[in-house]
């Protein structure tokens, strides 16, 4: 058992008497109050991509995020949506692709997909890189919106 001190105004201060297990659930629920709060939850950055799409293109290489980072989604919108085949898209740290694949499915021009382990440090180089297109219409002008919580 552990003490707290507790200042409730119907009952006047008081120590009340909690066990260590609800001390700790009681600290874990402050901090991520805090962490939320410092900073400021999910944050979205875009990335643009002109023209036809094509295999193996470098959408962004050399991006570094502030802070430490999970990815969590990736949404890719397209103008001209991709026939026959996918258009799929796998983020690079430090120039290797991280088989962390987001796909805008064919003839759809709006898609969004969960990235599971997509962790960033601060100092990783970060990029996306085009693995695959339409087979009839490649697909053309991406926008790719990258959807992140800031980690501590």
């Amino acid at each position: 058992m552990g003490l707290v001190w507790t200042n409730d105004t119907s009952k006047g201060n008081v120590i009340t008497s909690l066990a260590v297990a609800e001390i700790k659930t009681k600290l874990d629920d402050i901090y991520d109050a805090l962490v939320a709060g410092a900073y400021g939850g999910r944050k979205y950055i875009t990335f643009n991509y002109e023209g036809l799409c094509l295999d193996e293109s470098v959408v962004i290489d050399g991006f570094y995020f502030s802070t430490n980072v999970i990815i969590a989604k990736v949404t890719i919108v397209a103008r001209v949506a991709p026939t026959g085949a996918n258009i799929t898209i796998d983020l690079l740290k430090a120039g290797v692709e991280q088989t962390k694949i987001a796909t805008l499915t064919a003839a759809a021009t709006y898609e969004e997909s969960i990235i599971s382990a997509g962790n960033f440090l601060s100092t990783d180089r970060f990029g996306l890189k085009i693995k695959s297109v339409g087979s009839t219409e490649p697909g053309q002008s991406l926008i790719v919106i990258v959807h992140y919580d800031y980690t501590v």
